[in-house]
């Protein structure tokens, strides 16, 4: 969680540092971006993917809550009776092969984050570098 918290950090850093909520009209990064369409489409593309990543890490780490949540119980109940499931063991390898996959999921999404982060971060070279905006469009 802590390497979550850390990426968190970075982003919130890169809007900071890049105006991304300023609302002076000199400093925003809306102001920056008015006359550079190429890095703008490219800041939203990664804004975008970032959410898609995001969305797919708590996805994961939700079915991974929930396969702990389903495997702690181990039985089924109604209202008036409680029948608990036999061990046969392949319950257990078929949770372990479910969680394994969540756990893929996540690791993959956070690898997306960390890496569009960064090219957030490269993209500042472009805001702040008027003259750099050029090598974008090629």
């Amino acid at each position: 969680m802590l390497l979550w918290e850390d990426e968190a950090s970075r982003f919130r850093l890169w809007g900071a540092n890049i105006g991304a909520a300023q609302s002076k009209a000199n400093t925003s990064l809306d102001f920056r971006l008015r006359d550079a369409d190429t890095v703008r489409q490219q800041i939203y593309k990664n804004l975008d993917d970032l959410g898609d990543a995001l969305q797919e890490a708590f996805e994961s780490m939700n079915g991974l809550a929930n396969g702990a949540k389903s495997k702690q119980s181990g039985s089924l109940s109604d209202h008036t009776t409680t029948v608990s499931l036999p061990d046969t063991g392949e319950a257990d390898h078929a949770d372990d092969a479910e969680a394994s996959e969540y756990e893929e999921d996540l690791r993959a999404a956070y690898e997306d984050v960390v890496s569009l982060i960064n090219l957030l971060f490269r993209m500042t070279l472009y805001i702040r570098n008027p003259s750099r905006r050029d090598q974008l469009k090629h």
